[in-house]
């Protein structure tokens, strides 16, 4: 009896090693992934730093003034005169009614009623 209870506690040692050997193993990879996406994480923000430091230069007004010269000469700011205002387009309110019928229009179909339908039977 002795011998088996022996047997079953070195089985259940060498269980217990195998299992924390794999878990050592399983943390360790999973630092290593943790490690090497903070990396990619700093990479990236270092690259939207340098993005924006980019866009800030490109965007200044007086390099995108001087573009507008060069490559647009004839091009004039825009006055009041030539605004027009959308309140007219905006306030227009339609029923529903007629967004069916412009849609039925619209696809060259007309609307049926119940008497018109085929019957499935």
């Amino acid at each position: 009896m002795i011998s088996w209870l022996r047997v079953f506690s070195w089985g259940l040692l060498v269980f217990a090693m195998f299992g924390l050997y794999t878990l050592k193993l399983n943390v360790k990879d999973m630092q290593d992934q943790i490690a090497d996406l903070d990396s990619q994480i700093a990479q990236r923000q270092e690259n939207l730093h340098v993005l924006k430091a980019e866009m800030a230069y490109l965007t200044r007004p007086e390099r995108l003034s001087s573009l507008q010269q060069l490559y647009f000469p004839d091009m004039k700011p825009v006055v009041g005169q030539q605004m027009t205002a959308w309140l007219p387009v905006a306030t227009q309110q339609r029923s529903a009614p007629t967004l069916l019928a412009s849609r039925d229009s619209f696809r060259g179909s007309a609307s049926f009623s119940g008497g018109d339908m085929p019957s499935l039977r």
